[in-house]
């Protein structure tokens, strides 16, 4: 074996490597980091039910560590807890789903909790009025709640309503306009989601007991608009 016979690199070949990997990074720049964008947090969690109670095995509510049949929801105690943080301009945040929900009050205003709605109102008045001009709260991007995030208010260790009391705090016939304040009726209220069997129905939440329902689109009830997600 002759030592001088080594491998050595050819410049040509190199030189051609370097050239596509160039023309390469050019064409298929890597992708840009938005600085502006928060990092995702991932989907949003299961939230836990609410309820802090367990059937003792007769159909009446006591404490877990007797509860019969074992494993019950309060038992497990699987999920989120609620977070909420009223923000002082006529919105509530949940801080576990990102979503920001409107607060209702007993104004007569577009927030007042009294004022009933069709589904298409819901979209064409109540949706619309929140949207007009620099928007309610500073936004312009109020929607109505599809029904799984509706639903995720709904706190099944309450009852008319079953809601945080967040939601429902102050509320008085007498009026509720300020900070100190939130109404919620304990009945049904609109989703934007509409029944799949049924197409002139949509799902709802009844907030007296939480449970999740469909009716017609001309019917009227209660709305509450969100924005985020």
């Amino acid at each position: 074996m002759n030592p001088n016979n080594k491998s050595v690199p050819r410049s040509g070949a190199l030189s051609l490597a370097c050239l596509i990997i160039v023309i390469g990074a050019a064409r298929f720049p890597a992708a840009a980091t938005d600085l502006n964008r928060p990092a995702s947090t991932g989907p949003a969690p299961e939230l836990a039910s609410g309820q802090t109670r367990c059937d003792q095995g007769t159909g009446v509510f006591g404490d877990c560590s007797t509860a019969r049949p074992p494993g019950q929801d309060a038992a497990v105690g699987k999920g989120a807890a609620r977070n909420y943080v009223d923000n002082g301009d006529g919105t509530i945040s949940d801080l576990e789903t990102g979503l920001i929900w409107e607060k209702l009050l007993a104004d007569d205003s577009v927030h007042d909790y009294s004022k009933l709605y069709s589904w298409y109102e819901a979209f064409e008045t109540k949706i619309a009025a929140l949207n007009q001009g620099a928007g309610f709260a500073g936004h312009t991007d109020w929607r109505l709640p599809n029904i799984n995030e509706l639903q995720s208010l709904a706190d099944y260790g309450r009852e008319n309503p079953a809601i945080n009391p967040i939601f429902n705090t102050g509320c008085s016939s007498a009026g509720c306009t300020g900070a100190s304040c939130s109404c919620t009726r304990p009945f049904h209220y609109w989703s934007s989601t509409s029944s799949n069997v049924r197409p002139s129905g949509a799902w709802l939440v009844s907030f007296d007991a939480g449970y999740v329902v469909t009716d017609v689109k001309t019917n009227l009830y209660y709305v509450r608009a969100v924005r985020g997600g």
